[in-house]
């Protein structure tokens, strides 16, 4: 199963370090945004990158939770908008 992860920090002034070494040694590509979770998902580069790199039986993944979404039902809408948008 190939994984493709999405790294997001909200400003450019934060760092995704961490989130790259736990997603790199584990994914076969990983995405980044330094933008606000508060946007909707046409205007996220990275959830709009990262399915088009999925293969049957892969998996999108992201460190934490929260780097979906700023909270629960946020995260929930990011995961609908990506569903209606075929992932998986």
């Amino acid at each position: 199963m190939a994984l493709v992860g999405l790294v997001r920090v909200s400003t450019s002034k934060r760092e995704t370090a961490r989130q790259h070494d736990d997603l790199d040694p584990i994914c076969v590509k990983v995405f980044e945004e330094k933008t606000s979770d508060r946007l909707a998902v046409a205007d996220r580069p990275g959830l709009q990158a990262a399915p088009a790199h999925l293969r049957p039986e892969g998996r999108h993944v992201v460190q934490e939770a929260d780097r979906l979404g700023r909270n629960l039902l946020k995260g929930l809408l990011v995961l609908n908008d990506l569903f209606e948008q075929g992932a998986r």
